[in-house]
């Protein structure tokens, strides 16, 4: 590395380009609502009880999530779901490899969360 730091600030700038935010990132956050509106009408059936979210259940109550890389074929897809009797949380991750994960907590406040380029934002 260059004494006056030159080189440092240019392997920064690299890896900061090799991040983008974009379609992927836009599929995800899409799938990530699909898959809440699909935990919540597990619930609704489930007598408002959160205990059968899962990715097969969330699958199974909407098919055209994907729940596995192949399945997603490049694409997005449910990469984790679980819930108990007053919370759920979920994570979808893009093709990208950033995460958007989503859940209501036990006081019932939506909670959602993306981790895009190595940093963690509300979406």
């Amino acid at each position: 590395m260059p004494e006056n730091g030159q080189g440092a600030r240019v392997i920064a700038r690299a890896s900061a380009r090799g991040c983008h935010l974009g379609s992927p990132d836009v599929e995800a956050q899409a799938l990530a609502r699909t898959a809440l509106i699909a935990a919540e009408t597990i619930a609704t059936e489930d007598n408002g009880f959160y205990t059968r979210v899962s990715r097969a259940t969330i699958h199974s109550t909407e098919p055209t999530i994907p729940i596995t890389r192949r399945a997603a074929r490049g694409g997005a897809y449910l990469l984790a779901a679980s819930g108990n009797r007053d919370s759920y949380f979920l994570t979808v991750i893009a093709s990208d490899g950033n995460t958007f994960s989503a859940g209501v907590t036990a006081n019932g406040k939506a909670v959602r969360l993306a981790r895009e380029c190595g940093a963690e934002r509300h979406w």
